[in-house]
């Protein structure tokens, strides 16, 4: 399946799939049909059961995803230690097992706690707790800020090893830039010392030769040796 972290976007993709198929037109269905549950009590307690579970599976995953990126970019080493195929496999069922077993009970079971017996009340079909004031305060704190604020703490330590990380990459690169901007002055100055003393050379042996021109006994050496050439013709 590719990197591990696929696996959570996968189940991700496959709740939200289940709510578009199962929830949307049930729910479309009942508006369109004045608020009143055409199906039954039984049909509206699988419909309540699966849109409340399956919207608790995204939430747990999105959670899931956000907490696997965080171990993969703050503890790369122990993340790699410790993660697995088959450890993500579990995480990922109990992360659809949990929701399961609370909107079971909650829906299905609730009658044990309550008075309530069915989702079903005068063709409206709706969650049994949700008349409960305390339940439905746990379920907010619950089910949108504690994930909302672990999340947010998640990223904000992300955000802080990505900007470390970011500056080591950036110190490495001037430094890379550096060294190679120093190589390449060193060549020049190398090769402008090599033609410096290669020029230096050539005007010392030119000088060396204008001395000998001027010379007096050079004069006489020449005219002597062109006086000597003459005769022997």
């Amino acid at each position: 399946m590719g990197p591990i972290s696929n696996r959570f976007i996968v189940s991700l993709a496959v709740s939200d799939l289940i709510i578009g198929i199962e929830g949307y037109p049930l729910f479309t269905l009942y508006v369109l049909n004045g608020d009143r549950w055409p199906l039954g009590w039984i049909a509206c307690e699988t419909w309540l059961f699966l849109d409340y579970t399956l919207c608790l599976v995204s939430i747990l995953t999105v959670l899931l995803i956000t907490v696997d990126r965080y171990l993969s970019v703050c503890h790369t080493a122990s993340y790699i230690k410790w993660q697995s195929p088959t450890k993500a496999q579990i995480t990922i069922i109990c992360s659809w097992l949990i929701p399961a077993f609370i909107f079971g009970f909650m829906i299905y079971g609730w009658s044990l706690v309550s008075d309530t017996t069915s989702g079903l009340v005068n063709d409206e079909c709706a969650a049994p707790f949700l008349t409960n004031p305390y339940i439905n305060m746990g379920m907010y704190l619950v089910y949108y800020w504690t994930t909302l604020i672990a999340m947010l703490i998640l990223y904000k330590g992300i955000h802080k090893v990505t900007k470390k990380l970011e500056k080591k990459a950036e110190a490495r690169n001037q430094r890379q830039l550096a060294l190679l901007l120093s190589q390449r002055l060193g060549t020049q100055v190398g090769l402008k010392l090599m033609l410096s003393q290669s020029y230096n050379a050539d005007n010392d042996i030119a000088g060396e030769n204008v001395h000998i021109a001027e010379d007096d006994d050079y004069h006489t050496f020449t005219t002597n040796a062109t006086f000597n050439m003459l005769t022997n013709i």
